[in-house]
């Protein structure tokens, strides 16, 4: 699945690939809506779609992005 939502000039892109390990990568452009967004706002617009976040397995931040990878509970989308 690719999802690409937009804000203006700002740009949320997510990857996921969806089998026995399923995960998410999320990057959002530091000097941009960052501020406003945290990964629980993330994890619950996640939930909202129906899928659930089992743990976050990493976190990083540069000068221009703020990235997140989380693993997905398996029974997603079932």
């Amino acid at each position: 699945m690719f999802d690409r939502i937009t804000d203006q000039d700002d740009l949320i892109q997510s990857t996921s690939t969806l089998d026995t390990n399923p995960q998410i990568k999320i990057s959002v452009r530091t000097k941009s809506i960052t501020p406003n967004v945290t990964i629980e706002m993330i994890e619950f617009f996640l939930r909202r779609r129906g899928l659930s976040v089992e743990k976050r397995l990493d976190s990083k931040t540069d000068e221009n992005f703020h990235q997140w990878t989380l693993q997905l509970k398996e029974n997603n989308g079932k």
